[in-house]
């Protein structure tokens, strides 16, 4: 062998190492996004039969700025009890029951009856919101993650950010079995 030659295959070991380790090094973060977003991704379906004390929702527009941008995920502590004036709440919309609506309380006007108004929107809400209608109070919020979430619910999110990971994940494993019965192979062989 030549010097280079040696050295080519030296590199090329190398590199084949170190993407090896790369993907491993990937595998769990991989792992873990799929996990997380699907999980949200199945939480935070309309049609839910789960009654889980806590349930995320995609926030969409920017009403409720600079409090909670649009894209972000707000977590709603499910019922209704104890809400009061400046409390956050998510609802179901008057307008359509397929949406729902996260606004501030400014008021009641009966009992179990709210006025609700978006921070960055000039007046309040035309209509007025029932403690039936009420998924329950904003406790937590995360910027931006609404975007991810609501991509890996499109055809090709499902696909980039669900199914292409498994799959590298998946032959990542299956190499690994590869060099392990390779390896057992060799040894029965070689005894």
């Amino acid at each position: 062998k030549t010097f280079y030659g040696f050295l080519g295959a030296e590199l090329s070991s190398v590199s084949c190492k170190a993407m090896k380790n790369f993907l491993n090094c990937l595998k769990m973060p991989a792992f873990a996004v799929v996990i997380l977003l699907g999980s949200l991704s199945f939480l935070s379906a309309s049609n839910n039969p789960l009654p889980l004390p806590i349930k995320p929702f995609i926030v969409l527009s920017g009403s409720m700025r600079p409090a909670i941008l649009e894209g972000s995920v707000v977590f709603v502590a499910r019922g209704f009890n104890n809400i009061k004036n400046g409390d956050i709440i998510t609802y179901i919309s008057p307008r359509n029951a397929r949406e729902n609506i996260t606004h501030r309380v400014i008021g009641e006007e009966q009992i179990g009856i709210y006025k609700t108004k978006g921070d960055a929107n000039n007046a309040a809400d035309l209509w007025t919101v029932k403690k039936e209608a009420i998924w329950g109070k904003v406790m937590v919020t995360i910027p931006f993650l609404g975007y991810a979430l609501a991509f890996s619910k499109t055809r090709l999110g499902v696909i980039l950010v669900v199914i292409l990971p498994l799959i590298l994940i998946a032959f990542d494993e299956l190499r690994i079995i590869y060099q392990e019965l390779k390896k057992l192979r060799e040894k029965k062989c070689g005894a």
